[in-house]
């Protein structure tokens, strides 16, 4: 085959940037993709005869007009116009085709020349296409909406001053393009197409040329896309034809088709699609890996044949028109006459909901799970949920109006937007850790940590953690310990420490319901989930108590922020554990990190590692728990850990499994690790294939069972009439009284009425149950004897407990396991009701779910991860981990490339992405909001300090006076003594409000309280400055001589 002038070589510099949508059942469909072209080979000459001008894929005499499009065409005189060769040819030479001079001051001569951006169109409309023409200009209206978005991002990178050599950019908002229209694909499918071919310059606002930063388009090329799909469905209602939405195997919307196009005939008319899926398929069954975006904009490359000379435009209409039986082209007429007349008939029907109420919903959905979104993200899923029923122009507008949803103002072209809510959170949490600094007193405690422990380890690491923590004087204080390094043994310890010093409740706090079961077997009897603490405001710990807040990385903004307000409103002393390089939550906010890097809270930590048994195992771990993923990854390799398989690496952890195991017989000493669902079922068959065939699993064709499986939806969604389909299966996470119990599954059978109707005969509001339920699908699963199963819910029967996340051994029984505990000790024999779905294997976990977890030896198996999962997985074993990757270079790439962290609002603001943080609400207003209010919460602090030293006094001066008066003996000292005694019951209830000057009036009786007068005067002066009472320093030294000459004198033996 004879190359390109921009070579095969050259295919290495396309890539794929994205894909969005799926037609029917036949896979993905590129609806708008972008690809780099350098085309540095001779003068482009052969990509625009060969590619461009040429329909893509036949006959050279039929050629095609592109045009010059974008706001920058007319700079160079070209708007609109006929692209020629020469021009095309004078840009691909970075050279001004009006002036003949350079067109950018840089002329990196192996730099992007051209961004081929290309809108392909539902394959439905490309069918219906064929009948009714008045589909292509609606194809090509839509090219022009989504072109004319995607203009708003190019972008100029800056290079002057301090920006030099940084990523900063700024919009220009302008670029110009060549634009082709092609109908059919490679392999003569109907598939209308555009290829908008952007030129890699831009015009700055000086009037100077610079080559296009190309970042900010790629990233908002979903919203492009669906600002092209949503125009493009908005034509075809209103040409005539009904339009339905195409959903994920997930349940989520991802584009449309027309109505009444089979789903077969998509599938006969994609068989380019399908040749570009089984090249993936020859890929990944090679390389035992998913392909990457410019490996598989490779593999298209390398599927097109040479052009059809020979056939004609005529010809390939024909060929296109027989992939259609004689029925079908009379169906597809017919809908064409019908959609014509229907047009005419049809009056502009009313919108379901204004912009307002769209963009509300959306954005309910999306900020559950994220603290800040750019402005394209919005309103892409916008679209995308109401395809064809928005006007984005009204979006737009609208989205700045909408109550609650902020505008952080930056970057100007594609600002960053939060709620209101997550805003006041935010601030909440570093407010009230900065106002409350060094209000409590420290404790005073005898007890020697780790005096009692009975191994050899050095611990005095942990000893220092101990004295940090006890002697803060601060509410609340972070301990972060990294992946075992003894965070149990030290809290331990701290208990102790705390008991000894007068706390007298301790309550500690986890995430899940197993890491609750691991605490309580670790001598922790009080803890309890952060969302039954949270839930269960009548059962809270007495005010006063100490928590520890395990796992506090789990928490989300939400959470971490209602635990902040109890813990103020009950006077508690909160201590978050956790590791920021661990996983967070899935709920919206990272707030163990947004704690420790934007307040100033008081942190310790704990680094030494225990947990590893061998030397260089654990110095592996050290390295990633440090943040040098790659150096651990590299420390590991070097010593034996990581075994590249590829296309076996699947099999070889498998089988890895099997030998760590004891060939089987001891499946409990291991724990085995893959990052995804999809990786984790595998290697669970993988897994389950070698045991069997060891005899450690038996039976189990004969008890098969339903397992329900979730699709992840948020909670907005699941309350959402709209989203449901039937078929859909509802799985019950808690008991809904009248509906079903926990682990039960009912199958939608209808939706009407704003009601969901259910196989088990009830009738339910999903948007009154949706902290209940989950929705997804059920798969067989083959349970035999020795099989290791992992329950998804929490259950509670009269006979026994489990939680979500509790494993279990099948018996061979029908629904009948032996369930372990937290340390994977068997505890009892338990039956399952038969209704019961909430099981699943549990050979094999995710990274996340294995957080917490640890055992003698570790398999981890994937193809890729990111350093949160990598660092989770690899450091849940004691003496061995083993490694399985497909390509180890692959892994390492991606190991640095994978981003988790999530944004608050000051991170932006931190980074200076944003200049400032919207005032909603200034930080006195949302103090005072708060119930209770912080400021008198912490004045109650000091309050109580005062009255503290008050009884000390109070109590010392009356008993030095009933001495005296005891010795006297006379009848009017005992009624004084009387009237004493009386005035101690008083003081036990002393006035909660110190009056705004409190004046001290006890009188000094005995030497021993001087050092206590001191404290109360430095209480008095720290308060008073806190909360703008003024005390005079000079009033305050003249009281306390004159104090001091009447002590001396034998003056004030009573109160004046």
């Amino acid at each position: 085959m004879k190359k390109f002038l921009f070579s095969v070589q050259s295919a290495l510099d396309f890539f794929a940037i994205a894909d969005y949508g799926i037609s029917g059942v036949c896979g993905k469909e590129f609806l708008f993709t972008a690809a780099k072209i350098k085309a540095t080979h001779g003068k482009g000459a052969d990509f625009y005869h060969q590619h461009l001008a040429s329909n893509d894929y036949y006959s050279e005499h039929d050629r095609v007009d592109g045009h010059w499009r974008g706001t920058l065409a007319s700079a160079f005189g070209l708007s609109g116009s006929v692209v020629s060769q020469e021009a095309f040819s004078l840009f691909q030479q970075k050279v001004n085709p009006v002036s003949g001079q350079k067109l950018t001051p840089r002329n990196n001569p192996n730099s992007v020349r051209f961004y081929d951006f290309q809108c392909s169109a539902q394959k439905s409309v490309s069918v219906m296409s064929l009948f009714d023409s008045r589909l292509v200009e609606a194809h090509r209206k839509a090219v022009e909406i989504g072109m004319r978005e995607l203009e708003r991002f190019a972008a100029v990178r800056i290079r002057r001053g301090d920006n030099f050599a940084t990523k900063n950019f700024a919009y220009t908002g302008k670029f110009i393009y060549a634009q082709y229209h092609h109908d059919t694909s490679r392999l003569l499918d109907p598939q209308l197409h555009t290829h908008n071919v952007i030129v890699n310059v831009t015009q700055e606002s000086d009037g100077s040329f610079k080559a296009l930063d190309a970042t900010e388009m790629y990233r908002a090329i979903r919203y492009a896309g669906k600002s092209y799909q949503n125009a493009l469905a908005q034509e075809c209602i209103r040409l005539g034809y009904e339009i339905e939405m195409k959903r994920s195997d997930k349940g989520e919307i991802t584009g449309f088709e027309i109505r009444g196009v089979p789903e077969d005939v998509l599938r006969r008319c994609s068989r380019r699609r399908e040749q570009i899926d089984r090249e993936i398929e020859k890929f990944v069954a090679t390389k035992g890996r998913q392909p990457t975006p410019d490996e598989v904009k490779l593999m298209t490359l390398l599927t097109r044949g040479r052009k059809m000379l020979e056939k004609t435009t005529d010809q390939v209409t024909a060929f296109k028109m027989s992939l259609f039986t004689e029925e079908e082209r009379s169906n597809f007429r017919s809908m064409a006459s019908e959609a014509e007349q229907q047009s005419f008939l049809m009056m502009p029907h009313p919108k379901r909901e204004t912009p307002e109420q769209q963009i509300r919903k959306v954005a309910e959905q999306l900020f559950e799970r994220s603290s800040v979104l750019r402005w394209d993200a919005i309103l892409a899923e916008v679209q995308n949920q109401n395809l064809g029923e928005v006007e984005l122009e009204a979006l737009q507008i609208a989205i700045r109006n909408v109550p609650g949803l902020v505008d952080l103002g930056s970057p100007a072209g594609n600002p960053y937007f939060t709620t209101a809510k997550n805003i006041e959170r935010e601030n909440y949490c570093i407010d009230i850790v900065n106002k409350t600094k060094g209000i409590c007193r420290d404790f005073t405690s005898d007890y020697v940590p780790f005096s009692e422990a009975e191994d050899t380890f050095d611990h005095t690491a942990q000893i220092e953690v101990i004295r940090q923590i006890v002697q803060s004087k601060d509410p609340f204080t972070v301990f972060r310990g990294v992946a075992g390094a003894g965070k149990t043994s030290t809290l331990q310890e701290l208990c102790k420490c705390l008991k000894k010093g007068g706390v007298k409740n301790i309550h500690v706090v986890a995430p899940t319901n197993s890491a609750t079961d691991v605490l309580r077997s670790e001598n922790f009897e009080s803890a309890q989930t952060v969302a039954m603490f949270l839930q269960n405001r009548d059962k809270l710990p007495p005010k006063g108590s100490y928590l520890i807040i395990d796992e506090s990385g789990l928490n989300s903004l939400r959470q971490g922020t209602e635990m902040m307000k109890l813990a103020m409103e009950n006077e508690y002393r909160v201590l978050f554990v956790g590791d920021e390089r661990q996983h967070s939550s899935v709920e919206a906010g990272d707030f163990f990190r947004l704690l420790e890097e934007h307040s100033r809270i008081t942190k310790t930590c704990l680094s030494q590692i225990h947990r590893q048994q061998v030397q260089e195992y654990r110095r592996g771990i050290e390295l990633i728990s440090m943040g040098s993923a790659r150096d651990g990854f590299e420390h590991l390799d070097a010593h034996g850990y990581i075994h590249e398989d590829k296309a076996a690496y699947l099999d070889r952890a498998a089988e890895d499994f099997v030998r760590l195991t004891d060939d089987g017989k001891r499946p409990l000493d291991c724990i085995a690790v893959s990052p995804t669902n999809r990786e984790c079922d595998q290697l669970t068959e993988k897994i389950r294939q070698k045991m069997k065939a060891a005899g450690r699993i038996v039976n189990d064709e004969s008890n098969p069972v339903e397992s329900f499986r979730s699709w992840g939806w948020t909670k907005p969604q699941l309350g959402n009439i709209e989203n449901y389909q039937v078929g859909m299966k509802i799985f019950f996470n808690t008991k809904v009284k009248g509906v079903a119990g926990a682990g039960e599954m009912a199958e939608v059978l209808q939706v009407a009425g704003g009601k969901l109707v259910l196989s088990n005969g009830r009738t339910v509001k999903p948007s009154l149950i949706r902290n209940s339920i989950d929705v997804g699908n059920a798969v067989p699963l083959p349970v035999g004897k020795g099989d290791i199963v992992r329950f998804t819910v929490n259950l509670r029967t009269p006979d026994f407990k489990i939680n979500n996340g509790s494993l279990a051994i099948a018996t061979g029984n029908r629904n009948e396991y032996l369930l372990l505990d937290s340390n994977r000790r068997e505890l009892t024999t338990i039956r399952l009701p038969e209704e019961f779905r909430g099981v699943k294997y549990g050979w094999v976990m995710t990274s996340h779910a294995s957080q917490g977890m640890t055992s003698k030896n570790v398999v981890v198996a994937a193809e890729k991860m990111s350093n949160q999962a990598f660092y989770v997985s690899c450091s849940r074993g004691k003496f061995n981990l083993a490694l399985h990757v497909p390509e180890k270079e692959y892994f390492k790439k991606k190991l640095m490339a994978i981003r988790t962290e999530r944004l608050s609002v000051h991170d932006l603001l931190a980074s200076g992405e944003i200049t400032k943080i919207p005032v909603q609400k200034s930080a006195e207003q949302i103090m005072q909001e708060c119930r209770p209010d912080p400021h008198q919460l912490v004045r109650k602090c000091w309050q109580d300090k005062l009255r503290d030293v008050l009884r000390k006094i109070t109590k010392r001066t009356r008993a030095a006076l009933s001495k005296m008066l005891l010795l006297n003996g006379s009848y009017q000292n005992r009624q004084a003594i009387a009237r004493q005694e009386e005035e101690d019951l008083q003081m036990q209830d002393f006035p909660a409000v110190v009056p705004e000057k409190a004046g001290v009036q006890t009188e000094k009786i005995d030497p021993k309280t001087d050092a206590e007068l001191r404290e109360l005067e430095e209480f008095e002066c720290q308060f008073y400055q806190k909360y703008g009472t003024e005390v005079s320093n000079e009033n305050r030294k003249q009281e306390r001589t004159e104090r001091q000459r009447r002590s001396k004198s034998g003056h004030g033996m009573g109160f004046d």
